[in-house]
């Protein structure tokens, strides 16, 4: 594996933990458990955890979805 195909592996994982943990930290500062969020976007909870361990890609549906049951607006940024 040449070095930049490397480097864009750990960005990407890095962008779904960050997106995982930005999850995380909104849904227990609502108080809200991963079977409650889970319930509120029609899935599993397993989804969820993967979700928020950053250890699946997450379409932009299933994010308005959460933002949605978090009472959110989901807005992107391209830095």
């Amino acid at each position: 594996m040449r070095d930049s195909e490397s480097d864009e592996l750990v960005a990407i994982k890095s962008a779904r933990l960050d997106l995982g943990v930005k999850v995380r930290d909104l849904r227990e500062k609502l108080g809200m458990s991963q079977r409650e969020l889970a319930a509120l976007i029609v899935q599993p909870p397993a989804t969820v955890v993967e979700i928020e361990n950053g250890s699946i890609n997450v379409s932009l549906n299933r994010l308005s979805d959460i933002a949605t049951a978090m009472n959110r607006r989901l807005t992107i940024q391209f830095i």
